[in-house]
Order: structure tokens, then sequence, then C-alpha cells
């Protein structure tokens, strides 16, 4: 329906008659026009496309005061449009194929010049000016440009050819959009630029000055838009979740905010809040169509690697990707979650897993990657803009890292420098968003950026040890290197866990190697190789880690070698303090810095690495020595400092800086015995008190005793005044002489410390920093922390002979929780007062806490056990650890970690321990409780007066109680019974025991109000206990000062209280802390415990979503499947408890997450385990509500595909282990109640992938596992009629889609669906039709579909699978036959097909069908001579025109050459009356004749009427009696094709199989000479003589291995006897021929004629 309203339009707009318009209220106006593909209003004309063609419509105006009529455009042949945007003035319009064509104001279309050779995907027009968007997604603007709607920058006024706007390049695009005189775009990942005129605020950007240049609209970022529209001065946006902004010009009231102001800045559309808006247009603009820009995805990739397309195709969609910015940009957007739409300068949006699969497959192409790499390097990288408009474009450095990570060296030095050229091109503004997107890269593509960079430069350096130095090498070496100390500094910055060892380029060794032996002149060497200074940190920083690459930096870094080649320092050895300051003081800061050091010493002016070597090391000896009076020292004259009043002059602290700058930059270890301190403030970190005791101890530990002091400090009589370094001095100088007390001795610290380290020497320091600086770069030295700087400059000690090994990493997270990954596993660890214990593959170690004594935490230590004492539990106590070894053995752990066997148990098997803060208890083998320790409350049980006991005792009041847990709290005790009866005892001050009152108990106490509570579960806390049931209640009693019993209250409970917030929960396990209370849940646990709370998806859970987090799940499971004692407990939980508990009808969705998580938890099991659980699940699917079933069905839907996957293989592989059984074992209940309920649930699953389209193959479904028994009960020949194995009949349609897909199990039905059989047809053969119709009149559509067929005849009254073949090969051959008159045929009487007019009763058309379903429940190939359509109209799918030829060649083809007839059609004379079969035949009802206005309408109505119209009523009965004798949903399962090779095979013939599957009776075997010579003539037969040699004309739909022949000897025949054969029985009777030559004649005249050959 076409709607319009607004100014006066002529009625109609002349494409239906005035009268056919209808007339709303508020003047709105609708009509139907005729096919109309799109419409465009401008302010001049009105536009409609019509089967690719166009007509526009003239609107009145000023001067002319009526519309003009509708006219069509004159275009060429081949423009078929298929878009018009109406402007101003004219129109632009889309033709296919992405041509742009101008229409002018007097209506002429022409070619738009320049964009010749594009493909256009998107138009748009203003009043003045118009956009296009190409497929590779560059942006084309033209016409006026006065208000910049044009976006080329003020310099254009106006442009009539289309220019490329640069500053949008490699941004994404998906719409464009253009208002009255200014535009809008938005890329795909939401992002809106908008430029041109601003009067009214039409641009968003909170002002109303005109832009000349595209300006992201900031207020729209993140608001995950999917649409832009422009009105005249307004424009509209949309997001995802349907809100809609408007801004601009207000004054009609067209923005929607119910008032007629302007807005400036975007706002929502109040009274559309909440609503589902999906689409918004502007007033004087359309939105344009949805094609999007080329895109590179996985279907181009197979498209390409399987060559799919023409190598022509290929090249040109991988020219237009790889050569656009922005198409590369757009192609792996992150659209999961939508975080595309969260692109900003700390987000890049990018699906950095789809980029490595992507370029993966890519990469295994040679061809492809090499074209890939030609056009990234010739036009691509080219392209790129240093000043990006928006973030999106950066998205290129990080992709093209990856794409060239994978190519072969050369092509990997060439495009890795150049893309390091372009990226150190890039604006200050984008090099930061740039390295903010590096420090947020996962892991794996850090580490793959940086070897990127790294083997690059290694590979560079490895080429000057071979080649001369050339351009290639000088020009990107030392880029390289650069963006490799970029990512480094980001790395550094951002705290990436990626070892600095990473950076190091190692190769540097072979080419110093190469240097010193060859002992070439560097300087000669190095002329113009031009490294940047920056190397010199990477360098410095390697030589800190690398120790064979100390002496690099004097090769590498000689930069614009002077005359000399390098900073020369001439030197006299018995004046070089002297010399060498004095030639410092001359020697510029470029120098200084980017030269390398060469000392030559008069003596002998040679020049060495010896010489420079020696000279920092006397130097700096001289200079730190204390004759030199440079610096003050420390008591033990270890460490020097500055002195507060230098006896120097000041300039030589600046010489002094200078040489510790030259130092560093020569990567030259010096003697500089300063403290920490020196190198944090050259990093401007302020120092600490622990700098100042390092170097003087004695008065920074004075200061530390200061602030622990924890009586009065006013009693050590201090005040602010202090002396130093024979001065003294005032702290603060506006307070002289204020004393120290307990509320300011922090602030005395602080200040004293920072006038030693800072104030004290200030002016001496400030010129040390000057003169390091000058002969450094700072930001160089900045990208070490002090300790590195320290490192670099004078070494350290750590010193370690043997294998270096790193120590394990602490990671810090939020809210300080640090996580560690140990080298080994942690088998095992417990936390108590004072220590903290470890289980290592069976060893202990501990670790002492800090305590009241002792404010630091002690060395983890590895306890000294036996040798055979492999321990596998620890439990941390008040002051010590109770062991568990291997077989039982008890160890006790003492203060001082000394470990002895505890006494009284040396011959108990202990199978639990737990401690309490000075008692501990152990359960043995079997059922006895030992307790030791202290007894002070009673909580050892063992009465009143027992003091307690070192040793293990026996609690004998609980003896012959079958114990199942046992917990400790603080000073209580508790014990469960396999019974669920709960025992305490201990202190009970706050209620811990449960008993209702305060008093400690002495002897266990049984907790009367937990009876017949069933509890399974029992924890204790410090002073409080929680209990579970085994339905899931959770009781908490005892101290609840801490909120911990869970009742939302701080109150003491003294009797078990249900936690009322956890009612009706699963709750599969309760544990107690010393002030927490968890609670572990196991149906709510299991099912909350994995929700995908990223992104809010858990919201959304509904029948649609089940808001799962199925990465997580899969990730847990496999982590407990590893723990085999686990995973044991949680199959028990599961099959025992929480199976039971699931309901059938469940209040909610969520719940039903429980059978998406329970397959993937089975999967993991051993196969007992895995059977019987997942029997039961299926039972439990099978008993959920339709409407519940429904909703898991839906969810099955939508599984990622490794779970689709993993559940069909659960189901099948239970269901083949089951089968599997029955070959070896007896029936039992077991088969025969869990293997009808998983076949039943994987048909189930198997009709959600069909209905859902999943990309799963049918074949999965198949169990190959039958063949086993088909093949066991064959041989015993087990009489399979007496079996009462009720399986469901849904199974059958599982075998039957198996059977055509396994070619061996053709036979297994009648084995498996032999249920009560009571389906028998009573036959006589001379009258087989009679008889079978007679009966299958009165069986009903239970009998006919749920049981096997069995035929008797009357001539013998046996039953047999022979008397079923013969039955089905006969009653068809005789049905199908021109004497029954039932079908008509084609023209060479191949194909039958149903009469228009029958000439015998329906009936007969209603049993025809009965007997096709029969066949198919029965699994029997039949003569059914019928074309595709019977098959698709019998799964409901129209037949088409290749069915129609299918059956009758020469009319099918006829109207495919109407269809492609180029002329005018009309020519023929054709009409819609055809006479077909004897009658003429109107197949239009408006009209009797009808000249042919479409080729496609007058062929499809042909097509319908043979196929479908004409045979309606007889095809109806058929279909009627085929779904009487078959389910619906079985047959629904299989494709057309799919259906008529079940029911009428195939024509695969392979004799190999036929000759193999053959067997031998009598006295022929394989290689008895008759046999070798009929195979011999066989071979020898063409084709047609070897089809018929068999009975049947097309192969089962199992194969020819379903075809097994057996050959006897034909007895009592002479050599004139012909071969014979039996149909039904597939036996031959060969006689014994002298000869092959009377075999051959003998075999072909019994084929060719007939006689005596497959007798029936």
């Amino acid at each position: 329906m076409l709607c319009y309203w607004g100014a006066q339009v002529r009625e109609g707009f002349g494409l239906l008659q005035p009268d056919k318009v209808k007339h709303g209220k508020c003047g709105i106006r609708s009509m139907y026009p005729k096919s109309v593909e799109d419409m465009s209003a401008g302010r001049s004309f009105v536009g409609f496309i019509r089967d690719g063609k166009v007509s526009v419509l003239r609107l009145r105006d000023e001067g002319n005061n009526h519309d003009g009529k509708l006219k069509q455009l004159q275009l060429k042949k081949n423009d078929r449009i298929r878009s018009i945007v109406c402007g101003g003035a004219g129109a632009v319009l889309l033709a296919n194929g992405g041509r742009v064509l101008i229409m002018d104001k007097s209506t002429m279309c022409r070619p738009l010049k320049g964009l010749e050779n594009r493909q256009v995907i998107q138009i748009a027009c203003g009043d003045q000016h118009s956009m296009a968007l190409t497929k590779e997604g560059q942006l084309f603007v033209w016409g006026e440009n006065s208000h910049g709607q044009l976006g080329l920058g003020k310099e254009e006024l106006i442009t009539l050819s289309p220019q490329p706007l640069k500053s949008m390049c490699g941004i994404p695009l998906a719409q464009i959009s253009a208002g009255g005189d200014h535009s809008f775009v938005l890329s795909l990942s939401g992002v809106v630029f908008g430029w041109g005129k601003n009067s009214a605020g039409q641009l968003g950007l909170g002002d109303t000055t005109d832009r000349h240049v595209p300006t992201v609209v900031n207020s729209l970022n993140r608001k995950k838009t999917v649409s832009i529209s422009c009105g005249g001065e307004h424009t509209a946006t949309l997001s995802k979740g349907g809100t809609v902004f408007t801004f601009g010009s207000g004054g009609s009231g067209q923005l929607g905010h119910n008032s007629c102001k302007d807005e400036h800045h975007p706002r929502v559309v109040a009274e559309l809040w909440g609503s589902k808006v999906s689409q918004e247009l502007g007033n004087d603009s359309k939105l344009n169509p949805s094609r999007g820009i080329l895109t590179f995805d996985d279907r181009m990739i197979d498209r390409w690697v399987s060559g799919s397309d023409s190598w022509k195709v290929i090249k040109k969609d991988i020219n237009t990707v790889f050569s656009s910015a922005a198409s590369l940009s757009g192609s792996f957007l992150k659209t999961s979650c939508d975080e595309h739409y969260q692109t900003s300068v700390e987000h890049c949006g990018l699906d950095f897993d789809l980029v490595k699969t992507s370029f993966a497959k890519l990469s295994n192409n040679e061809r492809l990657i090499s074209e890939g790499v030609k056009v990234v390097q010739q036009k691509l990288l080219p392209s790129l803009n240093p000043n990006p408009t928006g973030v999106e474009s950066l998205r290129l450095y990080l992709l093209l890292p990856e794409l060239i990570s994978g190519l072969q060296e050369q092509q990997r030095t060439e495009l890795t420098g150049a893309l390091a050229s372009k990226i150190l091109d890039l604006s200050p503004d984008a090099h930061k968003v740039l390295e903010t997107y590096w420090s947020k890269l996962p892991d794996d593509w850090l580490k793959n950026l940086v070897d990127l960079f790294q083997k690059v430069s290694a590979m560079l350096i490895g080429r000057i040890a071979v080649e001369k130095l050339n351009l290639d090498i000088a020009t990107h070496l030392p880029k390289c290197v650069r963006i490799l100390q970029m990512v480094y500094k980001v790395c550094c910055s951002a705290h990436r866990d990626i070892t600095k060892s990473d950076f190091i380029i190692h190769e540097v060794n072979g080419l110093l190697d190469v240097l010193q032996t060859t002992n070439e002149d560097v300087n000669n060497n190095w002329q113009w190789f031009n490294l940047s200074g920056h190397i010199n940190a990477l360098m410095a920083q390697q030589s800190y880690y690398d120790v064979s690459t100390k002496d690099f930096w004097p090769y590498l870094i000689c930069m614009h070698i002077s005359d000399q080649g390098c900073l020369e320092l001439t030197l006299r050895r018995t004046a070089l303090l002297e010399d060498c300051f004095c030639q410092l003081r001359t020697v510029s800061q470029q120098h200084l810095r980017g030269f390398r050091l060469s000392v030559f010493y008069t003596e002998d002016m040679r020049r060495t690495d010896v010489n420079k070597r020696d000279f920092f090391l006397n130097v700096f000896q001289e200079l730190c020595a204390p004759e030199s009076q440079l610096l003050m020292y420390n008591d033990n004259k270890t460490l020097s400092w500055f002195p507060t009043q230098p006896s120097v002059e000041k300039e030589k602290y600046f010489l002094f800086g200078t040489l510790c700058g030259l130092a560093f930059n020569n990567n030259s270890v010096v003697n500089l015995p300063f403290p920490l301190a020196l190198f944090k403030k050259l990093r401007n970190v302020k120092p600490s008190l622990e700098d100042l005791i390092e170097f003087s101890p004695v008065l920074g530990k004075s200061l530390r005793y200061i602030l622990d002091y924890s009586d009065d400090v006013e009693e050590m009589e201090l005040n602010f005044t202090i002396s130093w370094d024979g001065t003294e001095v005032e702290l603060d100088p506006a307070e002289p002489g204020k004393n120290v007390t307990n509320y300011n001795r922090i602030e005395f610290v602080d200040k004293y410390v920072d006038y030693i380290l800072n104030k004290s020497v200030e002016e001496v320091f400030e010129e040390f920093k000057r003169g390091f600086f000058k002969a450094c770069h700072r930001y160089l030295v900045e990208m070490f922390e002090p300790e590195e700087l320290r490192g670099v400059l004078v070494g350290n000690e750590e010193y370690d002979w043997g294998i270096l090994k790193q120590p394990d990493k602490v990671k810090h997270g939020k809210c300080d929780i640090r996580s560690v990954c140990p080298k080994s596993a942690v088998q095992d660890m417990s936390a108590g007062r004072n220590f903290v214990g470890f289980i290592r593959d069976g060893k202990v170690s501990v670790l002492r806490l800090r305590g009241e004594g002792r404010n630091y935490d002690g060395k983890l230590k590895q306890l000294q056990l036996k040798k055979n004492d492999r321990i596998r539990s620890i439990v941390c106590g008040g002051a010590g650890a109770v062991l568990l070894a291997d077989g039982g053995r008890v160890l006790i752990m003492d203060k001082s970690t000394v470990c002895r066997p505890l006494k009284g148990l040396e011959n108990r098997q202990v199978i639990q321990i737990t401690c309490g803060d000075q008692h501990s208890m152990a359960l043995t083998k079997d059922g006895q409780l030992f307790v030791w320790g202290e007894n002070s409350h009673g909580q050892l049980g063992l009465k009143k007066e027992h003091p307690g006991s070192p040793s293990a005792q026996q609690v004998k009041s609980l003896c012959g109680i079958p114990l199942a847990q046992i917990s400790a709290g603080g000073d209580h005790s508790f014990v469960l019974s396999l019974s669920g009866v709960v025992f305490g005892w201990g202190k009970n001050s706050a209620g811990q025991l449960g008993l209702g009152d305060t008093t400690d108990r002495h002897v266990p106490t049984v907790v009367n109000s937990l009876n017949r509570k069933k509890t399974v579960s029992i924890s204790c806390g410090g002073e409080h206990t929680a209990t579970l049931s085994k339905g899931g209640t959770v009781f908490t009693f005892g101290l609840g000062g801490s909120g911990q019993l869970g009742h939302n209250s701080f109150k003491d409970e003294h009797h078990p209280r249900v936690v009322a917030e956890l009612w009706g929960s699963k709750v599969s396990q309760v544990t107690c802390g010393r002030n927490i209370n968890k609670v572990f849940s196991s149906a709510a646990s299991l099912n909350g415990g994995f929700l995908k709370t990223s992104c809010d998806e858990h919201y959304q859970t509904s029948e649609e979503h089940c808001g799962l987090n199925f990465d997580l799940v899969k990730t847990s499971f496999a982590n407990l499947s590893e723990n085999e004692r686990l995973i044991s407990e949680v199959v028990k939980v599961v099959y025992q408890t929480l199976l039971l508990s699931l309901n059938p009808n469940p209040a909610g969705v969520e719940s039903l997450r429980l059978y998406l998580l329970l397959p993937e938890l089975i999967s993991g099991l051993q196969e007992r385990k895995k059977t019987e659980l997942t029997g039961a699940l299926a039972s439990k699917i099978l008993d959920l509500s339709p409407d519940a079933l429904k909703v898991l069905e839906t969810y099955w839907s939508k599984l990622p595909d490794d779970w689709l996957k993993n559940l069909v293989d659960l189901f099948q592989k239970v269901s083949a282990m089951l089968i599997g059984r029955i070959a070896v074992e007896n029936l039992n209940r077991d088969i025969a109640t869990h293997l009808p309920k998983c076949v039943w649930i994987l048909q189930i699953v198997y009709q959600v992938c069909y209905s859902a389209h999943r990309d799963i193959t049918k074949s999965d479904f198949i169990i190959h596992e039958v063949n086993g028994l088909l093949d066991v009960l064959q041989t015993i020949n087990e009489d399979m009629n007496n079996w009462q194995f009720n399986l469901p009949a849904q199974i059958k349609a599982l075998k039957k889609q198996q059977s055509y897909y396994d070619v061996s199990t053709k036979d297994f039905w009648p084995y498996l669906i032999c249920m009560h059989i009571s389906d028998q047809l009573i036959l006589r053969r001379t009258a087989l039709l009679e008889d079978c119709f007679c009966q299958l009149r009165t069986a009903t559509q239970q009998y006919l579909g749920g049981d096997l067929l069995s035929v008797f005849y009357t001539e013998d009254m046996r039953r047999t699978a022979v008397n079923k073949k013969d039955f089905f090969l006969n009653v068809f051959k005789e049905l199908c036959a021109p004497e029954s008159q039932l079908f008509m045929y084609n023209d060479n009487n191949t194909l039958s097909w149903f009469p228009t007019k029958p000439s015998v009763e329906k009936e007969k058309y209603f049993l025809f069908g009965t007997l096709c379903g029969l066949a198919f429940n029965n699994n029997s190939v039949v003569n059914l001579p019928f074309p595709l359509a019977l098959f698709k109209k019998l799964l409901n799918v129209k037949p088409s025109l290749e069915d129609l030829i299918e059956f009758s060649p020469v009319l099918g083809k006829s109207l495919r050459y109407i269809l492609d007839y180029s002329d005018d059609v009309e020519e023929m004379d054709m009409n819609f009356m055809v006479c077909l079969f004897g009658s003429c035949v109107i197949m239009c009802s408006n009209v009797a004749f009808k000249d042919i206005g479409s080729q496609t309408e007058f062929v499809d109505k042909y097509v319908d009427y043979i196929l479908n119209k004409s045979v309606e009523e007889v095809f109806e009965e058929f279909k009627r009696g085929f779904f009487n004798s078959c389910d619906r949903c079985l047959v629904e399962m299989f494709e057309p094709e799919e259906l008529r090779g079940v029911l009428v095979g195939n024509e695969e013939y392979d004799w190999d199989i036929l000759k193999q599957n053959t067997t031998y009776e009598g006295l022929f075997y394989a290689e008895h000479p008759t046999i070798v010579s009929f195979w011999e003539v066989f071979d020898e037969l063409t084709s047609n003589e070897k089809k018929a040699f068999l009975w049947f004309e097309k192969v089962p739909i199992l194969g020819m291995s379903a075809v097994k022949m057996r050959v006897r000897p034909l007895f009592n025949s002479t050599q004139d006897h012909l071969p014979e054969a039996l149909t039904c029985h597939a036996l031959l009777g060969l006689p014994i021929y002298q000869s092959k030559k009377t075999l051959r004649a003998k075999v072909i005249e019994a084929i060719n004629h007939k006689r005596g050959f497959w007798e029936e």
C-alpha cells in the first residue's frame, strides 16, 4: 500500500485512476499500485520504479499550478534501475551493476562521469548536492558546496564530477544520507559523521556553525545507531533498541518533541520511548537501500579456496577488499553482544578470533595470499590517511600485522617496513589511540605484534653481515626498531604480561662476530646508515637481560658520522679527568646523544673498545673517591650522596651527570655507588623512608622506630629541628622548634626524608640531572623503572650459575584479589591462623604467616618427610596442621614445622581429617572417630574431666554409629551419620550446637531439632554451624554478629533456623568460614552458575534465549572432569538427587537450562556412568510438558555448533552402545528402558536440526553398531518374531534415514521393530491385487502404521521375507502396468503421472497410496516410475518447471524456450488457454483469453495446472492413503530426492560390491573354474546387459551391498540348459559349462530372451 499526504498533487500520481485512491483521516490518501519497487519524492519530481523501469511525475510549483503526467524515462535497454533518489531539481538513479545516472530538470538522463569503473551501492541527494557509496566503501560527492555539504573543505565551491571524500578513507560505512544542504554518514560500528549547513543545529554538534569536513557527532557515540535520515534542515537517527533521536529545525514540529523549538543536540523522541521503531525518515530525504560495502568473510574465503568462482572473479574480489581500507576494516567487527557499537578511543571493536581464523585460511593458499599482499602493498598502504577522521580506520594497523605475520620472509620484510613507516606517519592523536589499542590486545595478538617487528628487525640485522648496506635495510630497520620500542613502552605502561626478552634481537651477536672477525673499519661502513637514537634504550634494556649483546651499540648507533666518525675523546692517562672535562665542556648535545664514543690515549693513539671500558672504569673511580670532594658518604663508606654544601664548583656536578649519561648511551656499566633514591629522582619518583634506610640504616631505622613507637612519642622529647651534614635545619620554618607528637610524627618523618634526599641537595642534583639528560634522551630513560635504570648503569649482583628459572608470577586483579599459576599442580591447600599449607606432587610446603610478634611472612618451606609419605590432604588449625598420607596414615606438624606420626592411629586407615583451633578429629575406614588436642570446652567429646590428649583417642560413645562426615569449628565439633542424624559437642557460647541454649557439651549430643530432616552435609565455622538437608534446605545457627547466618540480621540463633532466602532452592553443599556462610545449590547453583553476564545477556533469558555462557560451562566441566573424585561425587549427586528432583512442569524457562548443561557434563564420563545418566536424562526430557519441551527444542536449535554436535554424539553413542550390548547380553530392563528413550531424543534433535537448517550432517545420527547386531542375529538365526522388545515406532524414521546413508543396515529393521506382530496379508497368487485391496480396506491406520508387514500365500502358508519381496514386486508391477488404467504416461512411456480424468474409481488411488506407505514403512524398494514432482508434493514442496521437463521433455523445454525468448513474446500469438489431454483449459479465471504480458506468469500457471490443479482430486486420495499407513512426521524427515531414494532406489551400480557379497553353495566356491569364467563373462557384458541380469532396474537405496546373490550348481542340467534364477531368493542356478564360450552364449541368451531367468 502506498500512502501520501501534504501538498496537493495529482490523484494517484498517474499510477492508478483517481477513483482507485482511498481518502482517510487527516488528509492521508492510500492506494495499491502494482509492483512499485522503489519511489522517491523531491521538490520538483516524484519518481517510481516498476520492473526496473523509471517513471517520473513533475510536481506543481510557483510558475505551474498543476502536476504533469507520469512519464517513463527513456533509458538504454540494459539499464535496469533499482533505486531512485529525487533531489531539489532532478534525480539520481542507480542501475543494476552499480551504474549511476543523472536526471536533469528536463528529465533527460545521462551517465555520471567519474564513476564509470565503480560499483555504486547507495546514493543520496540533497537540494543541490549528491553522494554515492561504492562497493569498496569509498564515498564520492558532487554538486554545490556553499555550506560545506560536500565535505571537501572551504576551497571547493562546486564540483560537477564525483570527488572522493578522502577524509573518510578507511571508515567502513553502512549508510549515507543527504539533507537540504547537509550530509550524514553512518559507520558499521554505529559512529555518526555529519557536515555541511548547521544553521538550525541539524548536525547535532551543539552549535549552529557550518562544518566543511566530516565531524563525529560525539553525543551519539555508543548509542548503537543503525539508521540515519536527513530532512531539509533536520536529522533523525535510530538506535538498535528502537530509540529515536532528532535534532535541527523544529519550526513545524517535525522533531517530535511536542514543541517548535530547534534542537542543537540529539534529543530522544519521548513519545516513541519504549516503542520498537524499525525505520525513520526525515522530511525531504529517504532511506537508502540497505546494500552494504563488500566485506571479507568465511564464505568469500571458501569460494576463493574452493575455486568455485573463476580466477578473474576472485582476483577482482581480492582487489576490491584488500585495496579498500573501509572494506577490510569493516570485515571483522565483533557483532556478538553489539561490541562493535562500543568502538571508541578505548575499544577497537574487532573480533580477534574471526580475524585469526580468516587469515589462517587465506594463508594456506599461496596464490590467494600473494595476490592479496600485492594489492595491500601497491594500493592499500599508499592510500592510508595519516590524519584519520575517526578511530575506526586505525583497525587497519591491528589487522595488517596479523596478515603479514604469515607471509614468507621477503614479503614480510617489505610489508612490515612499509607498515612501520605508515604507523610513524600517523598524527600524534592517532598514535595515542593506536597505542591504547595495542595495550588492550589479546595476549597472543600482542605477542604476534612484537614477534613480527622483532623478527623483521633481526632479519635485517642479519643481512648486514652478508650484504652491503642498501636502501632497503637503511629505510626499514630504524623504523621497525622504533615501532618495537613504542610497543615495549606500551607493554610497560599497561603492565602487560610479556617478557622483556621478547624484544631482544639476538641476531646482533652474529653481526658483531662478523665485524670483529673481519676487523672492518666500522666508520667507513656506516657512513649513511641512519638508525634512530631511540634504539639506544632498547639495546640498553637488552644489555640488562642479554649479556652477549653489550658491545653491539657501537656498531648499531653510529648515526650521522662526522669527519672523525664518532664522538672522540683524546686523553692523557695522567690527566684523565682534566682532559675529559675540558673536552666535554665544548661538545654539543647532538654529538653527545647521537655519536658513538671513541676514546684515544695519547700514549698509543689506538682506538679500541678496551680504551672505552678503561676510561669509564678509571674516570668513575676517580670521581667517586673521597679525594674528589664531590660527594658525601654513609657511615660504612659503601654509598655516596650529594653534599648539602658542596666544596667544588657546581659545573663539576653537571659534567659528572654528563659522564653518567654517556655511560648510559654507550651501554657501559660503571661504578656509581648511590642508593636507589638517585635513580628514582632521575625518573621523578619521590624517594621514601626505605631509600634513606638503604643509605643510612641507623638514621632510617631510628625514624622507623618513631613511626612504630606504641607509647607516647612525646616522651622522646624530639622536635622538628634536626642536624644534617654539619648544619642545623628547621623542618617546619613556620613553627621553629615544634615538638614531635603522636599526631605529627608521620609529618616529621616525611619532612626529614624529604629534606635529606631532596631539599638539601636540590641545586647540586639539578646540575647533575641537567648534565645527565644532555647526554641521553629523557624519554628513553623513562622507559625504565628506577631499579631497572640502576641495573643498566651499575649492573646487578644476581648471579645464577645454573639454568635461569623464572619465578612464578603473581597477577593482581580487582578488589585486591591476586592469582598465581604455580609451575606444578597444587593438589590440596589449607589456611590456618599461623600457617598456609600446599601439597604438590605429594610433597607438603608450608608458609608461616605474620603474627603478633612478627610483621612479615616467612618463606615457603618444604616439610621433611619420609620418602614413602606421599601426602594427599592437609588441614591447618590454630597452631599447626594435620596431614593425611596415602594409605590413611596421619601426621602432625607442630609450630616448628616438625612432622611426626600421630600416636594411636598407627594401624588405622583414616579417610577424613578436620581441625579446630586447638583440637583435631579423624574418621577411619571402619567408621570409628578419633580425637586429640585441647578439651577446654569439651570439644573432644571425652567427658568433662578429660584434660585433653596429644595422641588420638577413640570417641567410644559414637561406636557403632556409621558416620558419613566430620567437621570441627573453633572449639566445637560435629558429626553426621549415614542416617542423617546430627551430633554436636564442645563450646556453645553462641548456641553453635543448635541445642536451644548456650551451655557447653562435653559428650556428643543429638541435635533433636534436625532429626528426620535428612541432613546430608554439615560445616562448622568459628562459632557458627550450617547443615544441609537432602531436599536442599539449609539451616544455620550460632554466632550471627557478622551476618554469617544469612537471616538478614546480626542476632545469634540457638536453634537450627531455615535460611529463608534459600527456601525452595536445590542446595547441594554448605561451607562455613570464620565469618562467611557459603551456600552452593545443586539445581539452582548449576543453573545460575553459568550465566552470560557479559553485555547483560542473562537479562535476555526468554523462550528464545537461554542466557548460558557456553564457553564458561565447557571449561568448568572440563576442569571438573580431570578430578576423578570430584566427578564421581557429582555423578552420584546428579543421579541420586538432582534428576529425581526435576519438575516436569517447570514454572519458568530458566529451569530448562539444566537440560542443556547435563549433556555437557555427562559426555565426559566413563561408559557405564554415561549410559545410566543419559538414559535417566532422556526419561526426564520425555516427561516434560509439551510447552516445556517446545522451549527446550528452541534452545537446542540455537546451541553453538560444538554443543549441538556434542548433544547428538551423546545420545547416538549411548544408543549405539546399548545396541551393541544386545549382541552379547540377554535383553534386560536396562536396555529395554534406556534404548527407546535415547533413540526418541535423537529423533527429536534431528527434527530440530532439520527445521532450523543447522549445519550438522545427517550421518551424525546414524548408529553403525546395528551392523554388528545384525551379523550376530543372522548368524545364530534367532527367531525375532518371539521378541517382546517394544521400541517406539519413532525409531523407524531414524533407521529409515540411517538406511539411506549406511548400506549395511537395511535388514536391521525387521529385528529392531518386530513389535507384537499382527499386520498380516493372506493372499492368493492368482488374485494378488484383489485380495490385497480387500484386506487393506478394512485395516485401521494404527494397524497399518505400527507393525511390520507379514505376507502369507494360501498355497503354502509360510511366512518368509521372500514372500514380502515377492508381494511388493508383483503388486507394483501390476498396478503400474498400462492395463491397470490407473495412470497416464509420458511420450516414451518411461514415467507415469495421475490422469486428469481417471477411468477407475478414486478408491484405487487411496489404496495405491496405502501400498506405497506400506512399502516405506517396511523399507521395501518398489517400482514407482514417477517424476520427482510426486515426492515433492508428498512433502508439500511446490513442483517446478524442471520437474515438468523430467516428465515431458518436449513440453517442458518449449516452456523454457518461452521464458528465455528475448524478443517480443506477443509475436507468438499465444494466450492463457491451453489444450491438454484432449481438453482445453483457461488458466486465467478473469478473462477467457489473455495476451501474454509476462512469460513467467504463463509458464508458472502452465506447470501448476499440469502438476497440481489437473490432478488435485486424484492426488489427494493417493496422499491420504499414503499417510494412512505411515507417520507424516517420519516422512518429513527426508528431502524429496531422499524420499524417492528410499522408495524407488537409485542407479548407482557397483558391480565389484555385488561380486564381493556373492556367496556360493554346493560344489561352487570363489575359485571354481565355472565361477571364475562366469565373472569374466559378466565383466565383459555391456552396462544394459548387466542391469538386465538383475531382477530390478534400480539399486535399493542402501546400494549394491544390499544385493546379496547366492550361486549354486543347477542340478540335472546339460550344456544346453540356460542359467536360472529365483527372484526373491536372490538365488542363481548355474550349469557347470565345459567352456567359457558356452557360458557366455547361454548367459547372454538368457538375458536377452528372459528364458527361465529370474523366475518368481
